[in-house]
């Protein structure tokens, strides 16, 4: 099975930011929720469709884990790379990374 990829580019708003102008941290999860379902639009079946079509109800986050080793600030445009790390029989696991430039920001 082919690697599912998504890869969006997002200019950090500053409503997105704390104080002192970096990314506050919930807002990644945020962006990742974005991120999944613009990953699974790939296939060609939205949200809706993917409901009707397999009789679900929607897609539950059972565990959650982000590594942030480089603060994204206001302004900053980074990428945010998404793809299906790992297939199981009932669940999978969505990789996220936030990249500024080449440079990992932050891993999910």
């Amino acid at each position: 099975m082919a690697a599912l990829v998504n890869r969006r580019t997002v200019t950090i708003e500053w409503g997105q930011c704390d104080p002192a102008g970096i990314v506050f941290y919930p807002n990644y999860l945020i962006m990742f929720d974005t991120s999944t379902g613009l990953l699974f639009a790939r296939t060609g079946l939205n949200p809706a469709e993917m409901r009707e079509r397999y009789g679900i109800i929607g897609m539950p986050l059972v565990e959650q884990g982000t590594k942030f080793i480089a603060p994204c600030r206001f302004d900053d445009e980074v990428v945010i790379e998404s793809e299906v790390g790992e297939w199981g029989r009932s669940s999978f696991i969505v990789r996220h990374r936030v990249l500024k430039g080449s440079d990992l920001a932050v891993d999910g």
